[in-house]
């Protein structure tokens, strides 16, 4: 009688547990999501990267955040696309990012200092911060967020010439915990870097980039040419073939 007691019983815990999950389940598939979109303007990738250079710029309203961000869009957007710091670049990477976290029933509030005022301008590394650009020297740092707030953030970055021609563009849109894999990101600067992780793996889907630009360059380069000097004349083989090579002179072939 006992055991049958203890097997009804636990019966009902599993399915109350299987109940509260669903009901979990059901209550963050409601109240949060998160979408990553995308819009492709260019037809290829060679038409984004042939002849073409980028300045990071960003803006995020704190200028620990910039810092972090551009560190790490220069680092992983560099693997496929040519960064240059210099002037002579002929387009750029503009990426904005902006969090708030919910906390409770106070609504929504901004979890890191805005300390940057940018005007026309953006920032693109310490070095090209000018004077009098309205960039604050006060550097807080990273400021937590909590495991388990409801967060939300918005990244959208933004490839394009010069003249404005744009080539790509990508906006990860994060509200809530529904994203798993951001259960436990703790403080502004992981989230950012979260996000522009995505944006860079779309970036990677939407143009079929199968490697960074030091494989495909490897990958591409030509044999180095031999040179043989022979009566003070100079002659280049037209094909070179590992361990046979014919080299034509004077209607003669020599085999070495």
């Amino acid at each position: 009688m006992s055991n049958s007691m203890g097997t009804t019983a636990s019966k009902h815990s599993k399915v109350s547990i299987n109940r509260l999950i669903l009901f979990a389940s059901i209550i963050i598939s409601i109240t949060a999501c998160s979408t990553i979109k995308t819009n492709k303007q260019a037809y290829t990738y060679s038409t984004v990267t042939d002849k073409n250079s980028y300045q990071v710029r960003v803006r995020s309203g704190n200028l620990m955040l910039d810092r972090i961000i551009h560190e790490a869009a220069t680092k992983e957007f560099g693997k496929y696309l040519h960064i240059s710091g210099e002037d002579s670049f002929t387009g750029f990477i503009d990426i904005t990012f902006v969090l708030k976290a919910k906390r409770g029933i106070t609504g929504s509030s901004p979890v890191y200092i805005n300390n940057v005022v940018y005007g026309n301008s953006w920032y693109t590394g310490d070095e090209a911060v000018p004077k009098g650009s309205g960039f604050s020297s006060s550097l807080p740092g990273s400021e937590s967020i909590g495991m388990f707030n409801i967060q939300k953030s918005n990244m959208i970055a933004v490839i394009k010439k010069k003249n404005g021609l744009q080539f790509w563009d990508a906006q990860d849109a994060y509200n809530g915990v529904s994203d798993f894999s951001r259960l436990f990101v703790q403080t502004v600067d992981e989230t950012a870097v979260f996000s522009l992780e995505r944006i860079i793996h779309q970036f990677k889907n939407d143009f079929s980039i199968l490697g960074t630009l030091s494989e495909a360059g490897r990958h591409n380069k030509s044999p180095d040419a031999a040179l043989v000097i022979k009566d003070k004349k100079t002659v280049t083989p037209r094909m070179m073939v590992p361990g046979r090579i014919k080299i034509k002179q004077e209607n003669n072939y020599l085999e070495f």
